[in-house]
């Protein structure tokens, strides 16, 4: 019985993926528009957004394409520019017989980045993918805050996301923090505990970069 369960299980996903199936954006562009506004609450100007996620999917003759196009990216490209000079970065590695695939999408445009995020979203919730998908939010203040005054702010944007537990970390330059958040979906568990929002302050020069990811903070800083 298990056996045939397994089988039936295996051949609802392969379905699924041979017959092509629209992916809508009606979905909710929850995380990205809950971390975009609050930059808005604080004033904090935007320079960009990072939209990212990575699964695996089983193996079947023409499958790359198939879900390239799903996921309208330009098909054979693994770096591709949009015409609104977003940069999207594919990756597709087989494995025995699974296909592992990542996903970028680096943009100065919140229009952008909400249709690839509720596109990749949809996509990963179709094929029962239990790995959400990534959004970070990119802000820059052109001042050098000190340690103290990036602790403060920090400090104010999470208890703006009123957050059931959080954590905290700074050293010299650098703060990043994150926790649970009820206004945010779901996350993932690190370190024993369920995060679903990262805050990172960096010092620059002449300026304080500033992340706002959800769940986490995927890319490098």
């Amino acid at each position: 019985m298990r056996q045939n369960m397994m089988m039936a299980t295996t051949l609802s996903l392969l379905f699924s993926l041979l017959v092509p199936q629209p992916v809508s954006g009606e979905h909710a562009t929850g995380n990205l528009d809950r971390l975009h506004w609050l930059c808005s609450d604080y004033q904090l100007p935007v320079k960009g957004y990072v939209v990212e996620g990575w699964f695996s999917l089983p193996v079947y003759p023409g499958m790359q394409n198939k879900i390239m196009k799903q996921l309208q990216i330009p098909e054979g490209q693994q770096t591709g520019n949009l015409l609104d000079g977003s940069m999207v970065n594919t990756s597709f590695t087989r494995k025995e017989q699974n296909y592992y695939i990542e996903l970028q999408l680096i943009t100065e445009k919140f229009q952008t980045a909400a249709r690839y995020y509720t596109l990749w979203q949809s996509f990963t919730e179709r094929y029962h993918v239990n790995k959400p998908i990534g959004v970070t939010v990119i802000a820059q203040l052109p001042e050098a805050l000190d340690d103290k005054t990036m602790q403060e702010l920090g400090g104010e944007l999470q208890g703006s996301l009123q957050p059931r537990q959080s954590q905290i970390h700074a050293e010299a330059g650098q703060v990043q923090m994150y926790g649970d958040s009820p206004q945010l979906e779901d996350g993932l568990r690190v370190g024993g505990e369920q995060v679903n929002y990262n805050i990172a302050f960096v010092q620059r020069e002449k300026t304080t970069a500033i992340y706002l990811g959800a769940p986490v903070i995927y890319q490098q800083y």
